[in-house]
């Protein structure tokens, strides 16, 4: 054929340069051009070739294949064979129309939604199944339950990759293994735009951990530091810059957040925390969900990361106060209780850091300045509301 007869030719052309460079000797030559010799190069080129584009169709395939192309049948076949579950407690797990699990002591259960066409530049699926589970687990951490089990309700529009369907579950199946949690079962619908819903369920062994209970003379501490979450978020819709190590930093803490469970158990183990929550929405509105409208909190010291020391120092103030993302949990006690909280934590290598005071008011938070309190904003990320929460006036439900 043509095409046989012209490559061995074609070949020998294009290593006209490599031998210009690295001239063979005269029995080298000779036996190059033996018509043999010369084949077996061109049939060891187009070898290779075959190996290189069999590994590209097999590492890109993925990415050319549409989910509608297998159908819901085999998705929900892959998941079942990668989320098998292996807890004993569960009597029926996936694949079947529901679940069944034995249950056991106090149930705590939330929900989470992620409509993922909101999502961030550089935010990859597996991020945001991560980021979901995350979620979840942090509100069931504020009320010091553990997360055990999940269920996932995921739609799409039918010309999603099965990679990017495949970079979702990777990121719930890693997050749900390092909470040590069991996937049960869910849902998979076709919609218009990319949706994400996580349930989980969690088991509360101590006091159950509350908002809204804080009482005038309690201290209130968070179990982290603040800011850095927020400033990942902000640079990765490019509002702000900063250096290469401290953005590396933060968009890692950004797209990877951990749920604070073992930290939350331990706080309803004691039994005298007298309200919790998460940091998820920014510092502020969590302590105004722990006071509510029936004292004032005062911030004596912002727990800003150290790493945004090198920040504008009012940039900071505000990504601590109003950045969120944390999933950081903010807590309030009594004073008198605060030794056997410090040496609580020790048996789980952590601290308290404690950032101010509840004093009597109705629903006002200051932040202490050198001699005088300013006035802070109650602000911070809500749903459908784009200013400012504005304070309930006396007798106003």
């Amino acid at each position: 054929m043509l095409y046989q007869a012209e490559l061995p030719r074609l070949t020998c052309s294009y290593l006209q340069p490599f031998l210009k460079v690295y001239p063979m000797r005269d029995a080298q030559v000779r036996r190059f051009n033996n018509k043999y010799t010369r084949q077996m190069f061109a049939l060891s080129v187009i070898m290779i070739g075959n190996i290189y584009r069999y590994l590209l169709v097999r590492l890109y395939r993925d990415y050319m294949t549409k989910i509608s192309q297998l159908g819901e049948t085999l998705l929900i076949e892959w998941l079942v064979d990668r989320f098998s579950a292996k807890d004993p407690n569960v009597i029926v797990g996936n694949g079947n129309d529901a679940s069944v699990i034995r249950l056991a002591g106090n149930i705590s259960f939330k929900v989470d939604t992620f409509v993922l066409q909101e999502l961030p530049h550089h935010f990859d699926y597996y991020d945001a199944g991560w980021k979901a589970v995350m979620a979840c687990a942090s509100d069931l951490a504020a009320v010091g339950s553990k997360p055990k089990y999940a269920l996932v309700s995921f739609s799409c529009p039918r010309n999603l990759e099965v990679e990017s369907f495949k970079r979702i579950f990777h990121g719930i199946e890693d997050a749900l293994r390092t909470l040590n949690s069991v996937l049960l079962g869910g849902d998979l619908s076709e919609t218009s735009e990319v949706c994400l819903s996580v349930c989980m369920l969690g088991e509360v062994k101590g006091r159950p951990l509350l908002r809204n209970h804080a009482s005038p003379g309690d201290l209130i501490a968070v179990s982290r530091g603040f800011g850095l979450e927020a400033l990942g978020l902000k640079i990765l819709f490019k509002k702000v810059k900063a250096e290469a190590s401290l953005a590396r930093k933060a968009i890692i803490r950004f797209k990877h957040p951990y749920a604070e469970v073992e930290y939350g158990e331990k706080l309803s183990s004691l039994g005298f925390i007298s309200s919790c929550s998460d940091s998820s929405d920014g510092l502020i509105i969590a302590i105004k969900q722990l006071i509510d409208d029936k004292a004032n909190a005062i911030i004596d010291k912002l727990p800003t990361e150290r790493a945004l020391d090198k920040l504008n120092r009012e940039l900071s103030k505000e990504l601590t106060m109003y950045g969120g993302e944390e999933y950081a949990l903010v807590y309030t006690y009594s004073p008198q209780m605060d030794a056997e909280l410090v040496e609580a934590l020790k048996s789980i290598k952590r601290k308290r850091i404690l950032i101010g005071r509840v004093v009597e008011g109705n629903g006002d938070i200051f932040l202490h300045t050198g001699h005088t309190l300013r006035k802070l904003k109650i602000d911070g990320w809500r749903q459908f509301q784009s200013r400012p929460l504005r304070q309930r006036k006396a007798g106003e439900k």
